[in-house]
């Protein structure tokens, strides 16, 4: 598998990120108010045997088919970028093994620190087996985490502390079978309620999953790639 693979695939990422916000910000609340509204109307005047203006009526159709078409555009790139997260999550490994990864031009999210100090790896009874998570940094501000659920419930909650009016936006966060968060725990494989929120987080999820929800979650915010970063180390085992 050669480096154009690679840099096709996060090409691909790149683009379903730029999509995301653009589609949470086009007004699909203010649409469904003016839907509602020309509803109103029309059933008041109905109701008063007034004759409906066909404007109103061809409004109305036309306000119903763009919200359709939003809505179901919405529904179809959030299955594409969990559908490709999993997809990225499973072929990272073999990336790994049949590539040399070069570092993209660009955004990165990882930013490896406190690396071990043997540096490459050269000897054939060594080999690396995960990255550790050590901590992260949101705005400029370093914070302490040992595992990836607490990186990724510790975004969530600096979120809510900065945006708790408008965090219900998490809920449009969601996979191709299930959501990502919820107020309601049973809906959601392994819930995690954010401390403080009425709402909870799907815990079920593998570090590149979480890694990946993590900035798209930021970017809802208006926050960008480049205002969160990881550190990690590796561990290395000998062997047998």
């Amino acid at each position: 598998m050669d480096d154009s693979y690679l840099v096709s695939i996060n090409k691909l990422q790149e683009i379903i990120d730029t999509l995301y916000p653009i589609l949470l910000n086009n007004n699909l609340d203010e649409k469904r108010e003016n839907l509602d509204a020309i509803n109103g109307s029309i059933t008041q005047l109905e109701s008063k045997k007034i004759p409906v203006p066909d404007d109103l009526y061809q409004m109305q159709k036309d306000l119903r088919i763009e919200i359709s078409r939003m809505e179901s555009a919405k529904e179809t790139l959030l299955y594409l970028s969990s559908t490709f997260s999993q997809f990225q999550s499973q072929l990272e490994p073999l990336l790994k093994v049949t590539t040399p990864l070069r570092p993209r031009s660009g955004k990165r999210i990882i930013s490896p620190a406190n690396k071990l100090s043997k540096g490459p790896l050269e000897s054939p009874n060594e080999r690396p087996i995960r990255e550790k998570i050590q901590g992260f940094t949101f705005t400029g501000k370093d914070y302490s985490v040992d595992t990836w659920i607490d990186f990724y419930m510790g975004v969530c909650g600096l979120l809510y502390k900065e945006h708790s009016d408008v965090f219900d936006r998490v809920l449009t966060l969601k996979g191709a079978k299930r959501p990502y968060f919820a107020k309601d725990p049973a809906i959601l494989w392994m819930p995690k309620k954010i401390p403080g929120t009425d709402m909870f987080l799907e815990s079920h999820l593998n570090a590149m999953m979480l890694r990946n929800n993590a900035i798209k979650l930021i970017k809802l915010f208006g926050y960008t790639e480049e205002d969160l970063q990881i550190r990690v180390t590796q561990i290395i085992r000998q062997k047998n």
